[in-house]
């Protein structure tokens, strides 16, 4: 279980009502980078610019745009650009 998987359970999040999807938002400074966690299916950018990375293909994700996350392994990593914040959402 990776870090961000178990601040879901310890949050709350990892039980959720039947239907209901959970909601993790995070903000990554300049710097920081998090690997996407398997719980997660959409990628939601509330502020700054994010830069995805999976299996060798890179994304740049823009305020106000959604990313839907590919099942699989390899799980994308997220990190910010420019150096500003970056606030995003994952359900």
């Amino acid at each position: 279980m990776s870090n961000a998987e178990l601040a879901l359970v310890m949050n709350g999040l990892g039980r959720t009502a039947p239907g209901k999807v959970p909601v993790l938002r995070v903000v990554l400074l300049s710097g920081d980078a998090l690997r996407i966690p398997r719980l997660s299916s959409h990628l939601r950018v509330l502020t700054g610019t994010a830069w995805v990375s999976q299996g060798g293909k890179d994304r740049i994700i823009e305020a106000g745009q959604c990313y839907k996350v590919p099942a699989g392994r390899d799980r994308p990593i997220v990190s910010g650009l420019r150096g500003e914040p970056l606030l995003v959402e994952m359900r």
